[in-house]
Formats: structure tokens, C-alpha cells, sequence
């Protein structure tokens, strides 16, 4: 059977979850469709969902349609967890972004789409809330082509009765198609661009073959209309998937070696963690091994498909379906399954916050750590930092909703009651030159030797590792555990104890013993040859810098350019747009985060402000930074986790005439 998996994407409270609801209640998935507002969503129905009345965690089902079945992906609208939107949407056939006919693009609808672009995700645009009062739909769609793309294309008619919206009428595919829609397809094809010159009428498949072809390569965005709140537009939307997209052959790709990719965790009480995949190629059936990273081999026991909280069990996933395993051990988002060449897939949104967990009742911090095994293998990015001796622990944060969910989480799913304590920026080091680092690792019944050499990387290419070393000379195992070795290696630089970021990480030599080498003496010398290049180089501090795009009254223009600058931060562009000012800039994070709220209060509420990480730089205060950070490690010293710094160090262990020697940077 064919398939299309569909993720459904707004700006919070667009409609999303109530339009994914009519979905499943118009394809007979449902009996009733479910309501936000109740509580009854089939698919925000955690306890936390129905008490905030959002979409917190990217849910799936599955609805069948013209004999295509349809996996809908329901994704949160609130960026604070955007890392779920975009691992549905490295899934996802087709993004359908949401816009509200009576309030039009709005700030996170732009996050959105560009998150769409970089997936390379053909999209559908629906103009939700056409029957309310002040909906406006070719205001919101001249505001598409300005702001999202040029090829955004109505492709339906509004029908109203004596008052209200009665219902939608498809165009695209009619013999007497509207004119802007030939005149749109004319400009990218020539067989109906010569047709349209000569007045020769273009049939419906010609027009549907030439639509496919634009749509797929994202020259063609269709823009529907309807309501999800009354259930009109929602069959001609996912007859506009079906007819648009063309699914490759399922047939073949089944036929072939297996690649999946792991793209969201869950715990379940009595299954443990189910992995929710999208199969690529081949096939995965029950009671089948399956090839994970390490060559570490699982077996298959349960194929589930979910609608919401309820799932059935089915016997196989083929090629392009979407399912939940579980069995897979301890796997996280992200991961990959199969041994063909693919590679994991981290979210590209990055927190850039941290802060600490405070735990009110002190004998609850082993569950505490079993908690977060489970949450980070949900989220990876939480990446928390435990000191285990001091008992403290930070997690990586995307913004003040989050911290909020993550209490609720916490109190909810585990029984623990925690507080988050207040954000702080992120900082990075990084390396300005070349340097290298050695360690020789000889304690007894151990060796390992590792020469490294890091050298600074394109800022914004991230950490790289080559080796530079012969697999006949050095083998190939001990190679793959220094490069796994690298990450936590640079999780402490030299200069303040911060991540390392853009390096480029060369292995240039390594020995080993026949008999006494073991796999974690090359972790132990990878982290401390690489803290002595450190040691070696001259690091400076990185700030995590935001790009933004705000629009104000004129009359504001000087003051806000002039918070900008105080900021530390540059503007790039200024347009005027009638009665208001466009701007758009960089700003570093560290000194903007409250200024969306400021700005509200400068404006009276008429300015608006979309901002977005954008890169890391080079620290405006750097000295200032450090001294707030050596001021905070010094009071947290008394407490501190030695082994840390036994791990953490340049030291290299030589053993001669039975005696070991130790042998500092500065002695070597």
C-alpha cells in the first residue's frame, strides 16, 4: 500500500490539533472528533496537554484515504519544543503549515517553514479559521509571497451561504482552470506554457502531472482554505496530499537492505522504551535482529501503531511506514538501525540555556537520575551534566515554558518534586591555532598511546575528527573508540572548564599492547591528550549570538536602535514599511533575552519581534564572563566532583622496571 506521512505544523493555537482531530474524525478513525478546550483530544492527551490546553509532545496516527494510507504527525507550536517538530519532520512527506486567516503569519510560523526548507519538504499552506469574523485570506497570502515564497498559490474557493462559510471548491484540477493557476504552471513548464499561448485547453492530467513535478521541487506551495473548528476544507486537504505527492516505489525500496531512523523515544511502564521509527528501506517484522550502532544486535518484539494514546499491533513496517518498536534496549531520537551508511540526525535547534535542578527531598536523587535517564533519552538535547559528588545536576534548556513543563514532568511521570532554578546563557571555548596533545597510558596491565592535534574549524561547522592514521598500523577498533572519545573530551576546555566548539580534532599517532590494552585505556588517553593540547593552544570564550527581525512604529525607530547597540548588538537592515520600520539584526543572547518583553512595554504592544539562534562568536565581555564563572566554581570548589579532575587532566602514566611515573605537561 502506498503512503504519505503527513506533519501538520502552526504557530500555537492556529487550529493544528483540532484539524488533526476532524482528520481522524472524517476518514472514520473516530467517532466524534475530540476538542481541545474539553480535554478530549485523542491527541493531546496527556494530563499536562489538557491542563495547559497545548501540544507538548508530537503524537502520530494513521487514517486511510482514496486507498492511501495517511500518518499524520501532530506537532507542538510552541518553540520551546520545536526539537520534536523537527524530528517529525525529518520523517515527513509533506509539511502542512497552518496560518490563521485572521491573524496571518505570525513569529513562530517563520521558524517553521524554514525548518521545512532545510528538511527539503515540499508544503502545503491551509488557511485555517475562514469562517471567523475578520478572516482575510488574500491579505495573508499576499503576506506569503513577501515574507515565505513566491510560489505559494491559492488553489481553492471560498463558498459562504447567506452568513457563514458553507464550504471550499478545489480549482487546481479543473479543465476550466482558474487563470492563475495556468498562469502559474505555464511559467515552469513549457508543454502547458505552449498549450496556454495557442488557448489549447489543458486537460486535468496534464495539469496534475505538471502540479506533481512543481510541488515535489518545492516551485509549487498550494494554499487551502477552510475551518478546522467545523470540519469544512479538511477531506479536500488530504485529497491535495494524495493527488500531489508521489510516493517512490514502496515495492522496491522494501526489497532492499534495512535502514531505519529512530526520530522520538517513549517510556512505557511495561513494554520499557519504544522507539518510534520511519523505515527507509527494506522491512522490519516481529521477532526479527536488527543491526543498532556497535554492531549491537536487538530483537524486534512488538510492532506497534499508534492513534493518539491507543495503538494496535501489526506484523511488519515496510519501506516509508511509520511504527513503534519496542525491544531496542537503549536507544535514543536520533539513532539509526541497519548497517547501510546513514547517519544519526540530531535536532539543528539548540538550547542555549542551562540551569540547575534543585531537588526539595535529598533522598529522592537516585530516582532523580533514573528520571533523567529516561528523559534525556526522549530529549537528548537536555545532555544534563551531573557532579555526582556534589549532587548537582544542570540540564540544557530551550526557554521558560520548558522549565515549567519539566517540573509538571517531573512531579507527574516520577514522583519527584524539583525546581528549576533561573537560566543562564551557554558559553564555549574553542582554539585559535594549532596545538598538540599526547598521552602515554601505562598503568599496570594497561597501555594506550594517543597524539592528537586540534586546530580551529569554520565557526558553525562544529567538532570534526579525522584520523590521519593507517588501520594497518594502528587498529581499526581502538580508532573507532577515540573518535567516540572525542565528544566527552571536550566537554571541559582548559580555559574555563566549558565545552569545547569548533575544532577540528586530527588523530596523528597511537600504540597499543597485545596483551594489556582494553578499550577504556584509550578513552582515559584521548581525554587527556586532548586536554593537553588545550593546555597547549590559546582558547577563547564563544556567546551563542541571535538573529532578529522586528517590526515597530516609526516614531520608536531611535530608541530601538539604540537598545540595540546597547545590547553589544549591530543592525544589518532597515526598511521602512509605510507607518512602521522594519529591522533586522544580530544580538548576543546573553544580553536580549528579557527584550521581547521590553519591547512590548516600550510599544504598547504594537511592536513585534521574531528572534532565532544564529551563531556562536566571539565572547563581547569575555573577561567579565570568566570571572563570573571562576567566582561560581570557586564557591561550588568544597563540593566539587575530584574525579573530574582525575579524568580531566594532562598526565601521562609511564611504567619502567616495574615502577609507574607520572609526567605533567609542563614536564614533558
Amino acid at each position: 500500500m502506498n503512503m504519505i506521512n503527513l506533519a501538520l505544523a502552526a504557530h500555537v493555537d492556529s487550529g493544528k490539533t483540532t484539524l488533526a482531530e476532524q482528520i481522524l474524525f472524517q476518514t472514520g478513525t473516530l467517532l466524534k472528533a475530540g476538542d481541545v478546550n474539553k480535554g478530549s483530544s485523542r491527541l493531546d492527551w496527556t494530563e499536562i496537554e489538557k491542563k495547559r490546553g497545548i501540544t507538548v509532545f508530537a503524537e502520530q496516527a494513521f487514517v486511510h484515504r482514496r486507498g492511501i494510507k495517511l500518518n499524520i504527525l501532530d506537532t507542538p507550536g510552541h518553540t520551546d519544543f520545536y526539537t520534536e517538530l523537527e524530528m517529525s519532520l525529518s520523517v515527513a512527506d509533506i509539511a502542512v503549515i497552518l496560518i490563521s486567516a485572521v491573524d496571518g503569519i505570525q513569529q513562530n510560523t517563520e521558524k517553521i517553514w524554514d525548518l521545512a526548507g532545510k528538511k527539503k519538504l515540499p508544503v502545503i499552506f491551509f488557511l485555517n479559521k475562514m469562517d471567523r469574523t475578520g478572516s482575510d485570506h488574500q491579505k495573508v497570502i499576499t503576506e506569503i509571497r513577501q515574507r515565505l515564497s513566491p510560489h505559494a498559490l491559492l488553489v481553492q474557493e471560498a463558498k459562504y451561504g447567506e452568513s457563514d462559510l458553507a464550504g471550499i471548491e478545489d480549482l487546481l484540477l479543473q479543465q476550466t482552470s482558474d487563470s492563475a493557476i495556468l498562469e502559474h504552471l505555464a511559467e515552469k513548464d513549457d508543454s502547458i506554457l505552449e498549450k496556454y499561448l495557442s488557448g489549447t485547453e489543458v486537460s486535468a492530467d496534464e495539469l496534475l502531472a505538471a502540479a506533481q513535478k512543481l510541488f515535489l521541487q518545492r516551485e509549487l506551495y498550494p494554499v487551502l482554505l477552510g475551518s478546522a473548528a467545523k470540519g469544512i476544507g479538511v477531506v479536500n486537504l488530504l485529497d491535495c496530499a494524495v493527488d500531489l505527492f508521489q510516493p517512490p516505489d514502496r515495492e522496491a525500496l522494501s526489497a532492499q537492505d534495512l535502514r531505519a531512523r529512530i526520530y522520538k523515544v517513549r517510556h512505557d511502564p511495561k513494554a520499557g522504551r519504544l522507539a518510534y521509527v520511519k523505515v527507509l528501506s527494506g522491512q522490519i517484522q516481529v521477532k526479527d535482529s536488527v543491526i543498532l550502532e556497535e554492531n549491537q544486535v536487538c530483537k524486534i518484539n512488538q510492532i506497534r501503531l499508534y492513534n493518539g494514546p491507543k495503538f494496535i499491533l501489526a506484523d511488519r513496517l515496510e519501506a516509508g511506514d511509520l511504527g513503534v518498536l519496542s525491544g531496542l534496549g537503549t536507544v535514543k531520537a536520533g539513532d539509526v538501525i541497519g548497517q547501510n551508511e546513514i547517519t544519526n540526525e540530531n535536532p539543528e535547534l539548540k538550547p542555549i540555556l542551562l540551569t540547575k535542578i534543585e531537588l526539595e527531598q535529598e533522598e529522592d536523587y537516585p530516582a532523580l537520575l533514573k528520571a533523567l535517564e529516561i528523559l534525556e533519552a526522549e530529549n537528548p538535547v537536555l545532555a544534563a551534566e551531573i557532579d555526582s559528588s556534589a549532587k548537582e545536576i544542570t540540564i540544557k534548556v530551550m526557554g521558560l515554558v520548558q522549565m515549567e513543563i519539566l517540573e509538571e514532568i517531573f512531579a507527574e511521570r516520577f514522583g519527584l518534586q524539583i525546581k528549576l532554578g533561573k537560566p543562564y546563557v551557554m558559553y564555549y571555548e574553542t582554539v585559535t591555532a594549532k596545538s598538540k596533545g599526547f598521552c602515554h597510558f601505562e598503568p599496570k596491565k594497561h597501555y594506550a598511546e594517543v597524539e592528537i592535534e586540534l586546530s580551529p574549524n569554520e565557526r558553525g561547522r562544529g567538532n570534526e575528527f579525522q584520523s590521519l592514521v593507517n588501520p594497518d598500523d594502528f587498529p581499526l577498533q581502538y580508532q573507532t573508540v577515540i573518535r567516540k572519545t572525542v565528544e566527552e573530551a571536550l566537554k571541559r576546555g582548559a580555559l574555563a572548564h566549558l565545552p569545547v566548539q569548533d575544532v577540528v580534532i586530527r588523530l596523528i599517532a597511537g600504540k597499543h599492547h597485545l596483551e594489556h590494552t582494553h578499550g577504556g585505556d584509550f578513552r582515559i588517553a584521548t581525554i587527556r591528550a586532548i586536554q593537553q593540547a588545550l593546555e597547549n593552544n590559546q582558547l577563547l570564550l564563544l556567546e551563542p549570538i541571535m538573529e532578529f527581525n522586528l517590526v515597530i512604529p516609526n516614531d520608536f525607530a531611535g530608541r530601538i536602535l539604540a537598545d540595540i547597540l546597547k545590547m553589544n548588538g549591530e543592525y544589518t537592515t532597515t526598511e521602512s514599511q509605510g507607518t512602521e520600520i522594519m529591522i533586522k539584526g544580530f544580538v548576543p543572547a546573553s544580553t536580549s533575552m528579557e527584550y521581547p518583553l521590553e519591547l512590548a512595554g516600550i510599544t504598547g504592544g504594537a511592536g513585534r519581534i521574531r528572534m532565532k539562534y544564529h551563531s556562536l562568536r566571539e565572547c563581547h565581555n569575555e573577561e567579565e564572563v570568566l570571572d563570573r564563572i571562576r567566582a561560581r566554581e570557586s564557591s561550588q570548589d568544597k563540593n566539587r566532583d575530584s574525579s573530574e579532575d582525575i579524568l580531566y587532566n594532562s598526565v601521562s602514566l609511564f611504567r619502567a622496571k616495574r615502577k609507574m611515573k607520572k609526567v605533567t605537561n609542563d614536564q614533558e
